[in-house]
């Protein structure tokens, strides 16, 4: 199975979160195969004032991951979805066939790391409702992933993101008016607007593209105001891009 794991932050209670989640998940989930909800959480050592791990603590709780992860979804007996990392503990979740074994296979896991303590349980979730409703970011969120990816494929090109260039941006409406007013919206900020008709495989997607002078470091603040702008007109937006500049 392919697997694309991100991650993001957020605030889950109050307190400071961090969320790992493998993304390639949600294009088949709930997996029936898979319907009971296994977890462990582990203690943090040494969390710094958000609750997060130290840097010299970060590396041996990665080891300690790995190892759990590999231990428990070896010969297809388990799938991870992912961790949540927040108020000084790391919970690893697990989709898996039965509960039967799993804290002894945890056990036999963690047995190189006797300094941590954890606990586990499980319980049934054949809708993977871990996973749609805590585990995977919102639009917002979606949106701040996609921003990084690009901007770390531009910086691994060696770009220099606060070199100006041509930024283009796409949005989908499902009525032209709808799509007007978005665009009407749109050159108030300066942008110079193009509203192609709908193909004829969607014809119920009424396209808007963007483009302005703009720089790719100030992508995550503006490409949130343009979301933000897309959802009063009802539309979806759906991102940017540009090209690299390179010295």
């Amino acid at each position: 199975m392919t697997e694309n794991w991100d991650s993001y932050l957020c605030s889950i209670e109050g307190k400071s979160a961090s969320i790992l989640i493998n993304l390639s998940l949600a294009a088949i989930a709930p997996v029936p195969e898979y319907p009971v909800l296994a977890y462990v959480s582990i203690a943090i050592q040494h969390p710094d004032e958000n609750g997060f791990p130290t840097e010299e603590e970060e590396d041996t709780l990665t080891s300690l991951e790995d190892r759990i992860i590999a231990a428990l979804t070896q010969g297809g007996m388990a799938l991870c979805p992912g961790h949540c990392l927040t108020a000084g503990r790391l919970d690893i979740y697990f989709y898996r066939k039965n509960a039967e074994g799993f804290a002894d296979q945890l056990g036999e896991a963690l047995r190189p790391f006797p300094a941590y303590a954890w606990e586990t349980g499980v319980h049934n979730d054949p809708d993977w409702e871990l996973y749609s409703d805590f585990l995977h970011p919102d639009e917002g969120a979606l949106l701040a992933m996609r921003n990084r990816s690009v901007l770390d494929n531009l910086l691994e090109l060696g770009d220099n993101l606060s070199e100006a260039r041509i930024i283009e941006h796409w949005t989908f409406f499902s009525s032209l008016q709808e799509s007007e007013g978005y665009a009407a919206a749109a050159r108030k900020r300066g942008y110079d607007v193009e509203q192609p008709a709908p193909s004829a495989d969607e014809p119920e997607h009424w396209p808007v593209r963007l483009t302005r002078f703009d720089t790719p470091d100030k992508m995550d603040e503006e490409s949130l105001a343009l979301f933000t702008l897309a959802r009063e007109f009802g539309g979806t937006y759906k991102g940017w891009a540009c090209p690299a500049v390179l010295p």
